[in-house]
């Protein structure tokens, strides 16, 4: 059984092959201690990252993006899961950069 048709017969109240596994969300630093590699996956850092990504270029965000959705698809893979979640993000660009560590 593929991973849609049993997330879609859960959906549907039938009985799959076995319960759909998901995780709501896997942090950077455990996904990266379990690949072997730093990942981009969730997380409060993320959102710093993907906005410092954007204070650099479009190009460093377009990057960055195409990373993370990379880092979830290998994690999930591994994992064997059957639902992919892609973390909350920021949708809008910082205007300025204050500081450091301070997005407007």
């Amino acid at each position: 059984m593929t991973h849609r048709e049993r997330v879609q017969l859960t959906f549907r109240h039938e009985e799959p092959d076995r319960v759909p596994l998901f995780e709501h969300t896997i942090s950077s630093r455990v996904a990266s201690d379990f690949l072997g590699r730093t990942v981009h996956t969730g997380g409060p850092r993320i959102r710093w990252e993907e906005t410092a990504a954007r204070w650099e270029s479009e190009q460093a965000w377009q990057d960055y993006v195409e990373r993370l959705i990379g880092d979830l698809a290998d994690l999930v893979g591994e994992l064997d899961q059957d639902i992919i979640r892609t973390p909350w993000r920021h949708a809008a660009c910082p205007s300025a950069k204050l500081g450091p560590y301070v997005p407007v």
